[in-house]
């Protein structure tokens, strides 16, 4: 372990290397290593021209399977970013792999995956809600009524003991 005042010696000139590399790029701008990245898109999505709804809706899903291909269609349609550019908007709220694994899969994914995507895809309150209510109901009509009853229990034949049999 460090002792302390090699510790505060460190920072410091860790921070003389980062003082001294923002002069550089100061006055020497060709000279740097940074890149010039285009601009950054708006958050939200320009809207589909007139006439075009392209906007995936989850209201017209019927099945899981159904829904979970709008979300895929949805991804599209927010510029297709990357799963770990999904993960880093999302705020590492889900992992890149669950979301690949989600995308692929038929079965509805968990409600909190789903609110998260749809944030990560620019999506706005409305879109949320839309979401949200698609994968409820979705959730709800599969799920076992309370005032259906269980399945009838068949009885296990009872195993007899060779020290008993006559």
């Amino acid at each position: 372990m460090a002792k302390p005042t090699q510790a505060r010696r460190e920072t410091a000139q860790a921070l003389r290397h980062r003082e001294q590399r923002q002069e550089d790029e100061l006055h020497h701008p060709r000279a740097t290593r940074r890149q010039e990245l285009p601009p950054e898109l708006p958050f939200q999505p320009p809207d589909d021209a007139d006439g075009y709804l392209l906007k995936p809706d989850p209201l017209t899903a019927q099945t899981a399977a159904e829904f979970v291909e709008l979300m895929r269609l949805y991804r599209i349609w927010a510029g297709e970013p990357s799963y770990r550019e999904l993960v880093k908007r999302a705020r590492n709220a889900f992992g890149a792999s669950t979301l690949c694994e989600a995308l692929k899969s038929t079965h509805l994914p968990p409600e909190k995956l789903v609110r998260a995507f749809v944030w990560a895809c620019t999506g706005s309150h409305e879109d949320l809600q839309a979401w949200i209510t698609a994968w409820r109901w979705l959730r709800m009509r599969h799920q076992r009524p309370q005032s259906q009853p269980l399945a009838p229990v068949t009885a296990l034949p009872t195993a007899v003991r060779p020290d008993t049999a006559y």
